[in-house]
């Protein structure tokens, strides 16, 4: 625990990805765990620890990751002694009132699961939590009420015994309702909001918000940053003729603190098909298949669309209009596909070509703060986003307090970085990207690109 003292009873578990498995044991008398036969490879190991004083808020999160070796035993600490402990007094509120939320503080460069702690913010908004030390943290507020994503804010606790802390939400918001093609309400549509442009790193990787229609086919977001989004609907069936409606992105839906309203209106769709191939013409398992909009947008930027074992795919029903492909593994990427129309009673079919890929790897500084907390944004040569762009092989990345953002991988060519850091320093690079090579770039440093070009 944060004194250095065995934690006894905890339940701790023990869980890897792929091949799933989930492991779990009860700490002794002098906090010690024990679990056999488990497959070599990457763990991760977690507990509850001590509930923190008082009995305010949740237990202590305790982690740790294990790369378990064939015929070796491998030894986890589980916490650490707190150096110089701070006492967090603080509040969530929204405009004027306060908000009931899950509020998650986590070390900055600290690594997955190292010294965070986790706790509440009552219906005052008030909330009280230890931590272990004082420096830079990244504080997550999920508000309840299951309307928005996490919102995430750099913070500096000082070296002091106590430290009130006042976290304001934003206060944009997003309503709307959906109409099936016969005018009537469409209940149970799903309403996905997707940040653009500009925007923040970990708003991204905290999930895209989304909402379903109640029963007047309505919906509503709040909790949003100010700026542009774009809103994908996955239509529900038409309640009168019930046939399927094609997936509708409506793009460049300008949020700020007034209530911004978007309906929708879906119409028919069809769906897509293809397959992903390597350079010798073998099928490509497991590669994400992404969408792109005319407008240069995507569909949505975590592809749940994966091509099976002999590399083929078949994508859901879409609204009429114009559309790209584009496929992703976890080496290489494929080269956009030609141009298809999406008409009903027809179904259009590509073939994806995998070429092996290149990284942009971003660095953050002392003096500017972690590149996980900057607003980024990264251009391929037209123009088009491909930041924040993630399929199922980015699952094992851990982008929370990291000292280093991973985009990719990438086709070969000139790319466009621009970032806005925690500081406030805007700056922008052109990067020349080659297959097989990671580009290390450190925001913030005039001399940190290699190769930079003008």
């Amino acid at each position: 625990d944060a004194s250095g003292q065995p934690v006894v009873g905890a339940e701790v578990h023990a869980a890897r990805r792929e091949p799933s498995m989930h492991r779990t044991q009860v700490s002794d008398d002098t906090g010690g765990f024990r679990l056999d036969a488990l497959q070599p490879g990457s763990w991760e190991v977690w507990t509850l620890g001590e509930v923190p004083e008082e009995g305010v808020g949740l237990a202590t999160w305790l982690s740790n990751q294990a790369e378990l070796v064939e015929g070796e035993e491998t030894f986890v600490v589980l916490g650490t002694p707190a150096t110089k402990p701070v006492r967090i007094l603080g509040s969530v509120q929204s405009g004027n009132r306060p908000r009931r939320a899950s509020v998650l503080f986590e070390p900055e460069g600290e690594g997955r699961g190292a010294g965070v702690q986790l706790t509440l913010a009552g219906e005052d908004g008030e909330f009280r939590v230890r931590l272990e030390r004082p420096g830079a943290y990244v504080v997550t507020v999920q508000p309840f009420g299951g309307r928005a994503a996490s919102i995430r804010f750099p913070i500096e606790v000082p070296d002091a015994l106590e430290h009130r802390l006042e976290l304001s939400l934003p206060i944009g918001r997003l309503a709307g309702q959906v109409l099936s093609g016969s005018g009537e309400p469409m209940a149970g549509a799903e309403v996905v909001l997707m940040a653009t442009g500009l925007q923040p790193n970990l708003l991204q990787t905290s999930g895209s918000p989304r909402v379903h229609t109640d029963q007047d086919g309505r919906y509503a977001f709040g909790d949003l940053h100010p700026g542009t989004y774009a809103a994908r609907l996955l239509p529900s069936p038409d309640p009168i003729s019930g046939l399927s409606s094609g997936i509708l992105v409506r793009e460049e839906i300008q949020v700020t603190g007034q209530l911004e309203q978007v309906d929708f209106r879906p119409a028919p769709g069809e769906r897509f098909a293809g397959r992903v191939l390597d350079e010798k013409g073998s099928a490509v398992p497991g590669a994400s298949i992404f969408v792109r909009l005319a407008s240069g947008g995507y569909l949505e930027r975590r592809s749940t669309l994966v091509s099976d074992r002999d590399g083929r795919f078949v994508g859901p029903a879409l609204a009429p209009g114009t559309y790209t492909l584009f496929a992703r593994s976890a080496t290489g990427e494929s080269r956009e596909s030609a141009p298809f129309e999406i008409r009903p009673g027809e179904r259009p079919e590509r073939e994806l070509v995998i070429h092996p890929g290149g990284f942009l790897s971003l660095h953050g500084s002392p003096e500017h703060g972690s590149p996980s907390m900057a607003h980024l944004s990264v251009t391929d040569g037209q123009g088009r986003e491909v930041h924040g762009i993630t399929g199922p092989w980015a699952l094992n990345q851990d982008w929370t307090a990291a000292q280093s953002v991973s985009v990719g991988p990438l086709s070969p060519g000139l790319y466009r970085i621009r970032a806005r850091l925690a500081d406030g320093l805007q700056l922008e690079r052109h990067v020349r990207l080659e297959a097989g090579r990671t580009v290390e770039v450190r925001l913030g440093d005039e001399e940190g690109t290699s190769p930079l070009l003008p």
